[in-house]
């Protein structure tokens, strides 16, 4: 999956993406390989949906510090 550093000099650590009601996405599953993942596709499919995503997801990690996770893993609902 793909790493993102946080505070501490631990890693995250992602293997798949699961966006249930979010902009165009419905229960929707993105399961992410091992090393870089590149996102592609023709315009309006949801590039920027995702990274949206993401970065909501990070930013409320970093705000939060990883409350509401056992062990500080984000975990699918």
């Amino acid at each position: 999956g793909s790493t993102f550093g946080i505070r501490g000099g631990n890693a995250m650590i992602l293997n798949k993406l699961l966006l249930k009601d979010f902009g165009k996405f419905q229960n929707r599953e993105i399961v992410l390989k091992e090393g870089i993942n590149v996102v592609y596709g023709e315009n309006e499919s949801g590039k920027s949906t995702m990274h949206t995503f993401l970065r909501a997801m990070f930013l409320w990690f970093a705000q939060n510090e990883g409350e509401g996770f056992p062990d500080r893993h984000l975990h699918p609902l």
